[in-house]
């Protein structure tokens, strides 16, 4: 029991540090209200849905699944690339389209997490 307190301790401080640095770094994520709530929630839907490709926690050993990097890979742009790849997919690619397979919200609760774990370098 103190084990998985522990871990959920670490989590809440690693989501709130992600927060702060996105909130530092600039991005559109600085620029709308941050919802802790929609970020945990996002951070677990995406362990469960999106890891198995782009790795847990969004961090991939292959830089191009590797979603922390979204800004530096596309810049103002990131967020836009965000959403065209997961409504259209890149079926090439093996992206599958998630417009219409995940809720919205869902997908928004996504974002929110993969905004705050963005790198600068």
């Amino acid at each position: 029991m103190q084990a998985c307190k522990t871990i959920r301790q670490h989590c809440a401080a690693g989501l709130a540090a992600g927060l702060l640095a996105a909130l530092s770094f600039g991005n559109a994520v600085a620029h709308a209200a941050v919802d802790q709530e929609d970020v945990s929630r996002g951070h677990e839907l995406f362990n469960s849905t999106c890891a198995h490709c782009h790795g847990s926690d969004a961090a991939s050993f292959d830089k191009r699944t590797d979603l922390r990097r979204l800004h530096i890979r596309y810049g103002s742009k990131a967020e836009e690339e965000f959403w065209t790849t997961v409504n259209n997919g890149r079926l090439d690619k093996g992206m599958p389209t998630w417009k219409g397979v995940i809720p919205e919200k869902d997908l928004e609760s996504i974002k929110a997490y993969v905004f705050t774990v963005q790198r600068s370098k």
